[in-house]
């Protein structure tokens, strides 16, 4: 091991992500559910395998209101997981809830929590991971990663596993990029967070808050049928989900059928760097907007909708790129303190959106021979009135999963959209 570093420069998407504290808890959530129980011994060890490599996990955050920072502190892996074992089903299902949506202050010495709900012979692994260290798409490779370093060291092997340890920073989403094109993509200035056409999810009044995940499925024989559906039109499978989620936002809005609609969609943004991956973990997401000019009575024309605009947007070799250059300089012209406060005037959170996370493959995820059961991966919980669905896809079940910090009348009204989305699901792939 390389001698550990002090301090690490905040980059970017750091502190674009510390500064939508104000809109989400800032945390990626992990669940995986076991069939059999993990050597935690071993498990420890995985995690401080990756620790040791990737520094970042192992600091605190400093907002300094000139120039932020990170100071690097030393592993207490003891502290990051924790086992936590019951007797009672009912009681290790609530903990593994409460342990999904806490939050870690970016003040703490460790980005990262780990907690072990064991009960009746089988664990559920829950991970929590400040968003500001790394993304949805890092996230699935650091889970990769950590099974091949478990399985490894299960197997009585020192390990040997490569671990991103690069570069960090948005500078290297340019790489792919002859020098003409770098030039014009450092030069897209423009801001395209002001969503034109947007809407906002039905949330009621009053209530206690309290952070919710809710979860739907599609089931393996459903997404075989979406996928060839997808095909037969030239659509992908996000497309026909987007679509489904447009029509449910219409009829749950009561929005007028006749009024186009723009929707949010994440991009991950490692199609441009040379070798299509991180250097380091990191951040690298943009959006597009999705946009429906009308509601149409037939689901599948929606579908078709959906389709022809995100090939549009595909076709734009920047897609995704957009205002990063003026986040940048923001951050580069200004004190952090001052920097802050002239991107939130800038910026024009959207109050929906959605995130397809990805995949693992089936066995990209195996601890030694213990096989998942379940696996997704949730972004961080939004705070009201802001949502957005996420999407994961394990063995060909997709989750879906919209997250908020809201009252249990919302909770229930987020349940019932989901149930309305896949039954729109269900009559465009019919």
């Amino acid at each position: 091991m390389t001698k550990q570093p002090k301090r690490l420069k905040a980059q970017m998407w750091d502190k674009m992500q510390y500064l939508f504290r104000n809109y989400y808890d800032r945390m990626l959530h992990v669940r995986i559910d076991f069939d059999g129980m993990l050597d935690i011994a071993a498990l420890k060890a995985a995690y401080m395998y990756m620790l040791e490599r990737v520094p970042v996990l192992h600091s605190r955050y400093h907002n300094n209101f000139i120039k932020p920072y990170w100071s690097v502190k030393k592993i207490d892996i003891d502290s990051v997981v924790t086992l936590k074992q019951y007797s009672d089903m009912a009681k290790a299902a609530r903990a593994a809830d409460e342990a999904l949506v806490r939050e870690i202050p970016a003040q703490f010495d460790a980005q990262i929590k780990v907690t072990i709900i064991r009960c009746g012979g089988k664990d559920i692994l829950v991970q929590l991971l400040n968003h500001m260290c790394m993304d949805g798409g890092d996230t699935k490779s650091f889970i990769k990663t950590l099974s091949q370093v478990y399985t490894e060291i299960l197997d009585g092997r020192n390990p040997d596993v490569p671990v991103k340890t690069g570069d960090r920073s948005h500078w290297q989403l340019y790489t792919g990029f002859d020098e003409e094109k770098r030039k014009i993509a450092k030069g897209l200035y423009k801001n395209v967070s002001r969503v034109k056409d947007k809407i906002k999810f039905p949330f009621v009044k009053g209530g206690e808050l309290k952070p919710h995940v809710v979860v739907k499925r599609l089931d393996e024989e459903t997404f075989d049928k979406l996928k060839a559906y997808a095909k037969s039109i030239g659509a992908t499978v996000n497309d026909i989900i987007l679509a489904a989620y447009i029509r449910e936002l219409y009829k749950a809005t009561s929005m007028d059928k006749d009024k186009p609609l723009g929707v949010p969609c994440m991009v991950d943004l490692r199609r441009y760097i040379d070798i299509k991956d991180s250097y380091g973990y990191s951040n690298h997401v943009g959006f597009m907007i999705s946009h429906v000019d009308r509601l149409d009575d037939d689901a599948k024309a929606t579908a078709l909708k959906v389709k022809r605009n995100s090939d549009e947007n595909k076709a734009d070799p920047y897609m995704g790129l957009y205002a990063l250059p003026l986040l940048n300089l923001a951050y580069a012209v200004f004190p952090q303190f001052i920097a802050e406060i002239a991107i939130s005037i800038g910026y024009d959170n959207p109050y929906t959106g959605l995130s397809n996370i990805g995949l693992i493959a089936d066995d990209e995820a195996d601890f030694g021979a213990l096989k998942p059961l379940d696996l997704y991966i949730t972004g961080a919980i939004k705070k009201k009135p802001y949502m957005q669905l996420s999407l994961y896809t394990f063995r060909k079940i997709i989750t879906f999963t919209i997250a908020v910090t809201c009252s249990d009348e919302d909770r229930r009204i987020i349940s019932s959209f989901l149930d309305g989305m896949l039954n729109e699901l269900y009559n465009i792939i019919a």
